[in-house]
């Protein structure tokens, strides 16, 4: 039997006797990629957006820890790092979005897990204590980004029925504002801007704060 449009599951009834168009076993596995793409084009960009999100703002809370951590003493240091940590991931996604349109064409899904893949490997690279790895990993999340931009607002154009677009569509860039939103609110858990040098670098929480995104990668990568 051939497939052709996952909505049209049916069954012909006739007079005497039940004619059957897909076993129910056939029946149950196309109800089951049905959930599966509805979760993946749900559940993916949420998730991978709440850790996109998180991942540009959190620097911002940890800014005076960063300072205190690597050592940055004098106002050029500082003014010179914070702003390559600031345009660091803005420049992976210039890096990543323009060769993601060719990407796009080998598949949207594969391209959605290459990007997930990729950010996983950059987070994880910044949470080596160098400034370097800092650096290096945010370009490296930012490419991962520019991929996944491209990637999942393709894919949701073409699976999401216009009438559901207007409702659906929307999930990823508010995902990635609520990321924002925790990144801001994670500087509850850091010490006071006024504590000293001293105890600002004695707090180790930052690597659970850098290291965050990799839950909702994790997720995204089950589903």
């Amino acid at each position: 039997m051939e497939e052709t449009d996952l909505n049209n599951t049916q069954s012909f009834i006739t007079r005497g006797s039940t004619f059957v168009k897909d076993k129910p076993a056939e029946v149950l596995m196309k109800k089951v990629r049905i959930c599966n793409l509805i979760l993946f084009l749900l559940g993916t960009p949420f998730l991978n957006g709440i850790s996109i999100g998180f991942s540009y703002g959190y620097t911002n809370q940890a800014t005076p820890l960063i300072e205190a951590q690597y050592h940055w003493e004098t106002k050029e240091q500082k003014a010179f790092y914070n702003s390559l940590i600031g345009a660091s991931f803005i420049l992976g996604i210039v890096l990543g979005s323009a060769p993601a349109g060719k990407l796009v064409q080998y598949g949207r899904r594969k391209l959605i897990i290459v990007s997930i893949v990729i950010m996983m490997i950059g987070t994880s690279i910044t949470l080596v204590e160098r400034v370097w790895c800092l650096l290096l990993g945010r370009v490296i999340c930012g490419i991962a980004r520019g991929f996944f931009n491209i990637a999942v607002t393709r894919m949701q154009e073409e699976f999401i029925p216009p009438h559901l677009y207007s409702t659906l569509g929307p999930s990823y860039p508010v995902s990635c504002t609520l990321g924002t939103f925790l990144a801001t609110c994670s500087g509850l858990l850091l010490p006071p801007d006024s504590s000293s040098q001293k105890t600002l670098q004695a707090v180790t929480i930052w690597r659970y704060i850098f290291g965050f995104p990799l839950i909702p990668l994790a997720l995204a990568m089950v589903l």
